[in-house]
């Protein structure tokens, strides 16, 4: 089970024997006419001197966890035919990427709820399935002049937007119309889980991949017009409520853009609101025009993270995991990312560990940002700050000098051998407790 064996300074134990092998080694300092051998061979030993430090440490307990990727989707044929070309396990899938291809036809994924399940033109009745296209065409830069109004309408512009894309999709004839099953709308970021094979007959309905969505995905788009737009957020910006997005001007004043929980308030003349999606971070800047922008034009695309980072607590110890707590995570590749807990749940629940019967509680904890790693699942530690000390003085672990009668030394430029009584270890570094050794002081070490 992923019980945690919390430790007050991980890395103390290792550090200790790798401290205790070196500073053996440094008997060299007293491997001179002092021993009492019968001989004595004289190795020299090349010095230089390191100085000691002032350092905070912070100790962590840590918590064995599962990182788990996301919510699980499927990618469906929207047209009937031969699947020529299909996405590999384990690939990534995002916008405006090519899935699969139906008798040599090109799927493309694009972002929303919507599934495509009609062919959209000019003559095509208004709906959710064209916005869609527009917000992500116009994401994927095909409006660059910036004369597609984002709307539930099939415009003539909308038709030149679609023929610039199709063009770029290498389509031998491309024109002003979308036909049938050739887009794919998921949730955001994804990862091929399953794929039907190539050479399979599909009708509309059945599924060409299923995925693991990693990201919710969606734009902050304007609810008013605008004569023009300044200072946008910068990518990587996390969205908070009543965070500043952008500067707008209207009707000759300059008005903050800002996100805000829930619908907008559309009759505030002090700002212009612009509604805010849960957990999300910016990950572009959709615009890249300040001119007249009207209604539903989009400013960003934002993405929000589908996985989370699951953990048993036992019960005793669930005030650890307070709503909102700050924590590191270790993930598989050694990448250490922030998070901060999520959920905790309430109804406790027990659990066999070999013989003992364990009362736990699910803790469930989330990135603070998009995690960008080849691990999308698998076990992971959770690092919760236990301890701190703050203005140790640290030396270098290669300076300690094992004493004969125990203990440990180190050489101190100009005084000689003095004692230490050693505290944490840091990396390659140690605390000395005892006051022997000042911040600054020179102390001999191997070369």
């Amino acid at each position: 089970m992923d019980t945690h064996a919390p430790s007050r300074w991980p890395l103390a134990l290792s550090m200790l024997v790798l401290g205790a092998a070196i500073g053996a080694g440094a008997l060299w300092y007293l491997n001179d006419d002092r021993s009492t051998a019968a001989s004595t061979e004289t190795i020299d030993v090349i010095t230089t001197t390191l100085a000691a430090e002032s350092r905070d440490l912070t100790s962590y307990a840590e918590w064995a966890a599962t990182l788990q990727s996301g919510t699980s989707a499927s990618i469906a044929a929207t047209a009937r035919g031969t699947i020529t070309a299909n996405a590999n396990v384990g690939d990534r899938i995002e916008l405006g990427d090519v899935v699969a291809e139906i008798d040599g036809n090109p799927v493309v994924a694009l972002y929303g709820n919507v599934p495509q399940f009609r062919e959209l033109d000019v003559n095509t009745e208004s709906g959710a399935d064209i916005r869609q296209l527009e917000e992500n065409l116009v994401a994927l830069g095909y409006d660059p002049e910036g004369t597609v109004t984002i709307d539930e309408n099939y415009t003539f512009y909308t038709g030149e937007m679609v023929q610039r894309w199709e063009t770029d999709l290498g389509i031998e004839t491309p024109d002003a119309a979308v036909a049938v099953g050739q887009l794919a709308f998921i949730a955001g970021p994804s990862e091929v889980a399953t794929r039907t094979a190539v050479g399979s007959q599909v009708t509309p309905g059945q599924s060409l991949a299923t995925t693991v969505t990693l990201a919710a995905s969606g734009f902050l788009t304007l609810p008013t017009n605008v004569t023009s737009i300044s200072e946008l957020i910068t990518p990587g910006s996390e969205l908070t409520d009543g965070v500043q997005v952008g500067i707008a001007e209207q009707t000759g004043e300059l008005l903050p853009i800002v996100a805000v929980a829930g619908d907008p308030n559309l009759d505030r003349t002090d700002a212009i609101e612009v509604s805010l999606p849960v957990d999300a971070v910016v990950v572009e800047t959709v615009l890249e025009r300040t001119e007249w922008l009207e209604a539903g034009q989009p400013l960003h695309r934002w993405e929000a993270p589908q996985g989370s980072i699951e953990l048993e607590v036992d019960v005793d110890e669930s005030d650890t995991f307070p709503l909102g707590l700050s924590v590191q995570v270790e993930l598989p590749d050694g990448q250490l990312i922030d998070a901060s807990v999520d959920t905790v749940d309430d109804v406790a629940r027990t659990v066999q560990d070999g013989q003992d019967t364990l009362t736990i509680v699910d803790v469930s904890i989330q990135p603070t940002g998009p995690v960008e790693s080849d691990f999308t699942s698998g076990p992971v530690i959770v690092r919760v700050q236990d301890d701190s000390i703050l203005d140790a003085t640290m030396i270098p672990v290669r300076a300690l000098v094992a004493l004969a009668e125990g203990g440990h030394a180190v050489e101190v430029d100009g005084r000689g051998l003095v004692a230490v009584e050693l505290g944490a270890f840091d990396e390659g570094w140690v605390e000395v407790v005892n006051g022997s050794i000042d911040p600054g002081d020179a102390l001999v070490v191997p070369s």
